[in-house]
């Protein structure tokens, strides 16, 4: 079902913004007052379906990027990272991984596209995925599917939507390894592409397995991955 929540506000502002408008030439647009429109995108009112539509028509955007949509699992189908792209780090074989996941909302859903292992200037790429993004409880499952070069391979991707500083989040991703064996990587997730050395070497850092979930692994026999300190994940990029 629609979820009609404070969230609406915010979106309004960006697409307001994102599209270049004043709050007083969105507020002709939709015949409302610029004060209307305010309290609208400061979330203390939550605007009739009627002017959302008009909102929607005056920023030209899809009624589904202002409005939650659950379905009946309660499954959120919005991108919470407010982004076409974001990128996906991960270290495989003392080499840091760089990708970049694309979505494109359609009809009930979020398509993702994973160009894993890109070149610098993204115009090549090693494999890529294809799937969907759902969200639920502050986690966001990314559900891909690799048929590459006679390939099939599937893979999860769960990133903790908690965790979140300057768009860098902090997650997962579970899939094969050359050798065809089942693994999992911590991965950090950005919305804007690492641009320097000193990035990268303190990304690299940060999904490295740390020596606490060393002895969690053969205390426990299974691996938590740690997401209790921030510090742990983030990265402030400028």
């Amino acid at each position: 079902m629609y979820n009609l929540n404070s969230n609406i506000g915010k979106r309004i502002a960006e697409f307001r913004k994102l599209r270049k408008m004043t709050q007083e030439t969105l507020a002709d647009s939709i015949g409302k007052a610029r004060s209307t429109l305010n309290k609208y995108e400061l979330g203390t009112i939550i605007p009739d379906i009627q002017t959302i539509l008009a909102i929607c028509n005056a920023l030209d955007i899809k009624i589904q990027q202002l409005i939650e949509y659950e379905n009946n699992n309660g499954i959120s189908i919005i991108n919470p990272f407010e982004s076409e792209n974001i990128y996906l780090y991960y270290i495989s074989y003392n080499n840091l991984i760089e990708s970049r996941i694309e979505f494109k909302e359609e009809v009930n859903q979020i398509k993702a596209t994973m160009y894993n292992a890109i070149t610098v200037d993204e115009k090549t790429y090693a494999y890529k995925y294809e799937g969907k993004l759902e969200v639920s409880n502050k986690l966001a499952y990314i559900n891909l599917v690799g048929r590459d070069e006679g390939r099939y391979e599937k893979v999860q991707i769960i990133i903790d939507l908690r965790l979140t500083a300057d768009g860098t989040y902090g997650g997962s991703i579970m899939g094969t390894a050359n050798n065809n064996n089942a693994c999992v990587k911590k991965c950090m997730f950005t919305t804007k592409k690492l641009s320097n050395a000193d990035e990268y070497n303190k990304c690299f850092k940060r999904v490295e397995i740390t020596q606490s979930e060393i002895e969690g692994i053969k205390k426990n026999k299974f691996w938590i991955i740690e997401n209790s300190k921030s510090d742990m994940y983030l990265l402030k990029i400028d």
